[in-house]
């Protein structure tokens, strides 16, 4: 008897939709820019970034798809879990009171966000991942959520791949560059913690049990 083939499976896609745009191969990720939600971020031919979020799809902001100009070939594209800046209120003092009470009634108009989940909220965006973009020469960390530039770094040795993980001796995960034979680490305030040589040009980068594979032309 033959082998028995084995069944073909029709996938089911949770949703559909169409960007308008040709998307880079490879340039692609997902993270929780919100702390909580998952959106798609990927790279398209016109230098930009297009961000779908399904969960914005229903709400007054309706943006559902955002676009970041990088005006720049993009070269990687990823994000990680860093601990990033927030707006908190501090209300100690009378006067304090007052103008927190403004900004929460504005917050609330804005942002639909409720004076009973202000903790929470904090919370929540405390820990959230932050869109990490490469470019021929350059890193630019970007706060999806807040709208803002994190930090931007030129990268000298070229930036051909980007890892997000932990490597020994540091306290908190890096971004990981890789570029013309050589490896760079950046801490969540653009500060370089790492570098190492490398006997080739980086082409690929991933963590696995927090180590860092390296991928290169020849090996």
């Amino acid at each position: 008897e033959g082998k028995r083939r084995p069944a073909i499976q029709q996938m089911i896609p949770s949703f559909q939709i169409s960007l308008n745009s040709p998307i880079i191969h490879g340039l692609v990720t997902i993270g929780k820019f919100d702390g909580e939600h998952p959106s798609l971020a990927c790279a398209t031919g016109a230098a930009n970034i297009l961000i779908h979020s399904p969960h914005l799809r229903d709400t007054e902001e309706n943006q559902e798809v955002r676009q970041l100009d990088v005006n720049r070939r993009i070269s990687a594209l990823t994000c990680g879990e860093w601990p990033l800046p927030t707006i908190v209120f501090k209300c100690g003092e009378e006067k304090n009171q007052k103008l927190a009470a403004q900004a929460v009634e504005q917050m609330e108009i804005v942002k639909n966000v409720h004076v009973s989940d202000m903790d929470q909220q904090t919370k929540e965006k405390e820990r959230r991942h932050a869109l990490l973009v490469g470019t021929e020469t350059n890193l630019l960390c970007y706060d999806v959520e807040e709208n803002a530039d994190l930090f931007y770094k030129d990268v000298p040795e070229g930036l051909n791949a980007i890892a997000f993980g932990k490597i020994p001796g540091q306290s908190e995960p890096l971004a990981i560059v890789g570029g013309n034979c050589s490896l760079q680490g950046f801490d969540h305030e653009g500060n370089e913690m790492f570098w190492t040589v490398t006997g080739d040009n980086v082409t690929a980068l991933a963590f696995r049990r927090n180590q860092l594979i390296v991928g290169s032309e020849d090996y």
